[in-house]
Parts: C-alpha cells; sequence; structure tokens
C-alpha cells in the first residue's frame, strides 16, 4: 500500500522488532517500553513530517496517542475492560487487527490519504 508504518509498544524492543521483521518494517521505525505520553509524543512527531498520521491501540494506554492521530482506531480483539473514553475517541472499532488494512485501504481509495475530516467513508465519530 505504500504506507510508512510504525510500531509503538509498551513491550521489550526484541520481542517488536521480531514482529517487525516479519511484517517489513524498518527497526528504525520501532518504538519498545513506549509510555503512554511517548505514544503520544511520537504521533505528534509523526505529524510533523507526514500528512495523516492513524493510531491503532487496543487500551487506555493509547487513548492520548489516539486523541493526537487523525485516525484512530480501537481494537478490541484482546478481552479486557475498556473505559468509554476509548470508544468515544475511535473512530473505528475493529475486533481483528487485520481489518486496520481495509480500512486504510478504503480510506485511500475514497480520497487518496487517510484523513478523519475529508474521507467519505463511514466511522464512529
Amino acid at each position: 500500500m505504500g504506507v510508512p508504518t510504525f510500531i509503538a509498544s509498551g513491550d521489550r524492543v526484541t520481542k517488536l522488532e521480531k514482529m517487525a521483521d516479519h511484517f517489513g518494517i524498518p527497526r528504525d521505525r520501532v518504538y519498545g517500553v513506549a509510555t503512554p505520553s511517548v505514544k503520544a509524543q511520537i504521533v505528534n512527531d509523526l505529524r510533523q513530517e507526514y500528512d495523516r498520521v492513524l493510531m491503532v491501540g487496543d487500551g487506555i494506554n493509547d487513548l492520548c496517542a489516539m486523541q493526537n492521530a487523525d485516525i484512530a482506531i480501537l481494537t478490541i480483539q484482546q478481552p479486557a475492560e475498556r473505559p468509554e473514553e476509548l470508544f468515544k475517541e475511535a473512530d473505528f472499532v475493529v475486533k481483528n487487527v487485520n481489518e486496520v488494512v481495509t480500512i486504510v485501504k478504503e480510506l485511500l481509495s475514497t480520497t487518496g490519504h487517510c484523513d478523519r475530516d475529508d474521507s467519505n467513508a463511514s466511522y464512529k465519530r
């Protein structure tokens, strides 16, 4: 799809690098042991570099980063209690993280870019 992809997670870097290698994501785009404030800052930094930033998160620790992103996707694949504010912030809620690819393709096909303001795609907000 030609969409630059980054990983920011509270998990260990070595685990994330294995995942990145599997998906073809360059290791310099992997941020491990990322706190909620670090994730939010990464999204802010990416917004300075890219036209649109999409954040995929699954818990309250992702809320600030989701708020800073142009598009926020909440994945509920892992069973857990989630506060209502996560659902309110999410433009999309998916049961399987694989659905993210379909969402990105839809956003790109309707407007040529991912943007919550200009997209004709339906989303939760």
